[in-house]
């Protein structure tokens, strides 16, 4: 009796000590943001994430040197009285000044500090290339930046990243690893960063349960750098979520990365059933969008595009931090199992929701969520996410105004009045077939851009084939009004062999008995040729070619596709027909 006495009140006091914890994790192992570099989004988060104090910090040590770096430039600058750097100070305080002289009345405000104004009294800044004015701002705020030791702890167990935490926070760090002032921040700066490690040294015993949020940059894997997932290796990456899986209670884990969507879905996890949900913060192979103001604040120009709001001021403090990301209601939300577009729309600018409707103003920055012990990632599966996209999920007619993600190989018919993006959500290379394409009212040129390529630098590693299309046709002089066919856009693996190298996407039809193949790129028809008896022939194999890479798993279920081991049968099969497709001297 007295052992299960003891039993159970260990076990109540472990329940006791069981805490529910937040972490922001921020990696740069590889350092791609520096000072002379132009990424800069892992480190305006980790300026974002301080200025707030909502919860613990890990981030790579080179993202600290970063806003050291920049600010004593900025700092070594402002001794100039007439560089870009003292000008746009002024341009601060004089906003600020503003705001005392027309007692905060934004409506005032918004129109004396007009683009007129600026132009006129900031001249330097005014003729600045976007690019240009977004570096400076970027390093103002790194410059106006301060870290406040009565709000943080710090720590650096010498792994390569630190350790921020707010002193009302109540986890349980070795104080041997603590540092007591910023000047101890710039000892060192190591070129490893290992997350699991310092995860290992920082947390060693925590059995507390976890919501954490990480971001970095993702890349895909090419001749000159390996593949990333949030600013790690993809075997780091596939080891960090074994090592939460096995190690580390977790509530549930979501990332920011570019690239991170589509083959990254499924290459780090292999078949791993993870004990918690996983949110990725990217639709497919390409990249996403950054996350608000440079500078920080809202600085004039004063548009109806950019104006102060309440939330921009307050009074006697003058302009303040622009909430890029608002952590603290994202962790609030995610505690209480909000897991939907609105929880995503707090760490990413480029959704907005409220209580009535979503939008989105890039469909790169959709999120997927995979469940507890999921084998593939999903869109949500809400009423917010149907209102913004069609799941084309069965050999079909779709009528859709808005973005189709395909999930099957094959469509019967879909009709547009507007162009819409149609991506692929099946990963690596793949093939998809839609039999008949409706498109009265728009051009040839518009539904190649705004619908198969609207992903802006996306991998080049999908291929439609359409039987039958129908829209304007406004590449072929004197053939507006005739139907297309046999029309394949072609990124990767079946490239006729007539093209030179170094063509990344081919667009081949037929009007009537005429066959035109067109090389693809910057938005247009870089070269239309006119093809011959036997560059058609070539094109017809390849059109067999393709279908057979179309027909390969056409018959699965379409959630299936998504898995990892659908995913490496597609590998081999399409590799097996493209090699028989340059063995044939087809391809190139």
């Amino acid at each position: 009796m007295k052992k299960l006495v003891s039993f159970i009140l260990l076990l109540s006091i472990s329940c006791v000590q069981a805490l529910p914890q937040n972490l922001i994790l921020l990696s740069d192992c590889h350092q791609q943001e520096g000072i002379d570099k132009d990424d800069i989004t892992a480190t305006h988060q980790l300026i974002t994430a301080l200025q707030q104090a909502t919860a613990p910090i890990i981030a790579s040590t080179s993202l600290w040197k970063n806003i050291v770096d920049r600010k004593q430039a900025f700092t070594k600058k402002l001794q100039d009285q007439y560089s870009l750097e003292s000008e746009i100070y002024r341009l601060y305080q004089a906003t600020n000044k503003q705001l005392q002289i027309f007692d905060y009345n934004l409506d005032r405000i918004n129109k004396k500090l007009s683009l007129s104004w600026y132009a006129q009294q900031y001249s330097k800044l005014a003729l600045l290339q976007q690019d240009q004015l977004n570096k400076l701002k970027f390093n103002f705020l790194c410059y106006s930046f301060n870290l406040d030791f009565n709000t943080w702890s710090v720590y650096d167990a010498k792994t390569g990243m630190f350790l921020f935490v707010p002193l009302q926070n109540n986890i349980v760090v070795n104080k041997r690893q603590q540092i007591s002032q910023e000047s101890d921040l710039v000892h060192d700066f190591s070129k490893k960063n290992s997350v699991i490690q310092s995860l290992q040294v920082y947390f060693s015993g925590n059995d507390d349960e976890w919501v954490i949020y990480a971001s970095g940059h993702g890349n895909l894997q090419d001749d000159k750098e390996e593949a990333m997932i949030a600013g790690m290796s993809i075997g780091e990456f596939s080891d960090l979520l074994s090592y939460f899986d096995q190690v580390m209670k977790i509530k549930l884990f979501v990332y920011s990365s570019c690239y991170a969507g589509g083959v990254h879905t499924v290459e780090p996890y292999k078949n791993k059933q993870v004990h918690f949900p996983v949110i990725v913060v990217s639709l497919t192979d390409c990249p996403i969008y950054g996350f608000g103001f440079f500078e920080g604040v809202k600085l004039p120009p004063y548009t109806k595009n950019l104006y102060l709001t309440p939330q921009d001021i307050a009074r006697k403090k003058g302009l303040l931090p622009c909430k890029i990301q608002d952590f603290q209601s994202f962790f609030r939300s995610a505690w209480s199992g909000q897991h939907d577009l609105h929880l995503i729309g707090l760490v990413s600018q480029f959704f907005s929701c409220d209580d009535v409707i979503c939008s989105v103003k890039k469909i790169e920055n959709m999120p997927l969520v995979r469940k507890a012990g999921a084998l593939y990632f999903n869109v949500f599966e809400d009423e917010a996410t149907h209102n913004l996209m069609h799941k084309a999920k069965d050999f079909t007619t779709i009528y859709s105004k808005k973005a189709i993600l395909l999930y099957t190989k094959k469509i019967e018919k879909i009709v547009l009045k507007n162009t819409v993006s149609i991506i692929s959500m099946l990963p690596g290379l793949q093939n998809h077939q839609i039999n008949e394409l409706i498109a009265q009212s728009l051009s040839f040129s518009q539904i190649v851009n705004e619908s198969f390529l609207s992903l802006a630098d996306a991998a080049k590693n999908k291929n439609y084939l359409i039987n039958r299309l129908v829209c304007k046709n406004d590449i072929i002089a004197g053939a507006a009004n005739q139907e297309i066919s046999h029309c394949m856009i072609i990124q990767q693996g079946f490239m006729p062999k007539f093209l030179p190298d170094k063509i990344e996407t081919c667009i081949s039809f037929a009007v009537g008995k005429v066959w035109y193949l067109i090389v693809w790129k910057d938005q247009k028809p870089k070269k239309i040729m006119t093809l011959t008896h036997e560059q058609i022939n070539i094109i017809t194999e390849l059109e067999q070619f393709m279908q057979q890479g179309i027909d390969v798993q056409s018959d699965m279920i379409p959630d299936e596709l998504l898995t990892f081991d659908a995913y490496v049968k597609n590998k081999v099969y399409q590799n097996d027909i493209i090699e028989s497709c340059l063995r044939d001297k087809i391809c190139r």
